[in-house]
């Protein structure tokens, strides 16, 4: 552990708040995470904890999965130790990139999937990624009706509670949770953010122009999956044309053999295209990993990028599968 964690660590048990699980802490420290970051999951994981005390003492036979619950607070924004910029502006690329971290680092999906879902709220159905949802907003103080009241059916319909008898026990219980929002955010404040991402770990020299571009991306794109992030099956390399940043979904069909899009290659060249995509594919814990390497303009610079794009389920009963961006690092062109 470096020292701002260990000082972070100490810092925060002067407060005497209930530590997060040691599973999850570990994740921090091999990550280098910023102290603001395990600062805030140490705060959502002690509303987490009260909220479940509380359950478990109006309905003691509640079938809950406490220490998922616990987990999922204590870890669900560990994404933002990778997209550093999200502790410090709205985003949700900390969403898929975090729940990948998890994966690769053995955690269970059971676990792992809180990183990905505690930003969809009401749309959730589960009482422990609702209980996660809810923690994450009333460490702040932030009350969303239409959360708290599908937590409550979702209860009332596992306890086979009456709607009205469990509703204001609840809306009390989150009201109470809720209080010393300004004696939390002072904690958390008391650590700066850090919101610069990581070094490239990479770097591409300037482009060869005509033909020979086509070996020299395909060479440095897979060199670059490869080497950061080497428990991915790298099976073959394959080819999307369009825009990286297109969000829409997309069916295997848009793939072409590296034969043929050499030939493509070729082609938009003589046509003076510029947005040419060069993609490496991988498959990581049942997750579909996406490399993008394009050329762009900054300010009238070609400079160019690398997109880490993780989708999953990669294809669905359809065919189809969706863009989920989830990092974008400049490289010096």
């Amino acid at each position: 552990m470096n020292s701002r964690l260990k000082a972070c660590l100490d810092r925060l048990q002067s407060f005497n708040l209930l530590m997060i699980p040691q599973q999850a802490l570990e994740i921090h420290i091999k990550l280098d995470a910023p102290p603001r970051l395990l600062a805030h999951h140490t705060l959502v994981h002690q509303i987490a904890a009260r909220l479940l005390l509380k359950l478990t003492e109006y309905w003691p036979n509640l079938e809950i999965d406490e220490d998922a619950v616990l987990f999922g607070a204590a870890t669900h924004d560990i994404g933002k130790a990778e997209v550093r910029r999200e502790l410090s502006e709205p985003g949700c690329d900390h969403e898929i990139l975090g729940f990948a971290v998890l994966m690769e680092n053995s955690i269970p999906l059971p676990l792992a999937r809180f990183a990905k879902s505690h930003g969809l709220g009401s749309e959730l159905d589960g009482l422990e990624d609702l209980l996660v949802c809810l923690a994450d907003k009333c460490w702040k103080g932030k009350r969303d009706e239409e959360l708290e009241e599908k937590f409550v059916r979702v209860l009332c319909q596992s306890e086979g509670v009456d709607f009205w008898d469990a509703y204001p026990k609840m809306t009390a219980l989150f009201d109470v949770v809720s209080l010393g929002t300004d004696a939390r955010l002072a904690i958390q404040n008391e650590f700066p953010c850090e919101d610069h991402d990581p070094e490239p770990v990479t770097t591409l020299h300037r482009n060869p122009e005509g033909p020979q571009a086509f070996d020299y991306h395909l060479e440095r794109v897979v060199k670059y999956f490869q080497e950061n992030y080497p428990a991915a099956a790298w099976s073959e390399v394959r080819f999307y044309e369009g825009d990286p940043c297109d969000r829409e979904r997309f069916s295997v069909g848009d793939f072409v053999a590296p034969e043929d899009y050499r030939r493509r290659f070729c082609e938009l060249l003589e046509q003076g295209h510029g947005w040419i995509n060069f993609t490496a594919c991988g498959v990581l814990n049942d997750w579909f990993i996406i490399g993008v390497v394009w050329p762009s303009y900054e300010n009238s610079v070609p400079r160019e990028y690398v997109s880490v794009n993780l989708s999953g389920p990669y294809l669905d009963q359809d065919g189809n599968g969706r863009w989920d961006l989830s990092d974008r690092i400049v490289l010096d062109g």
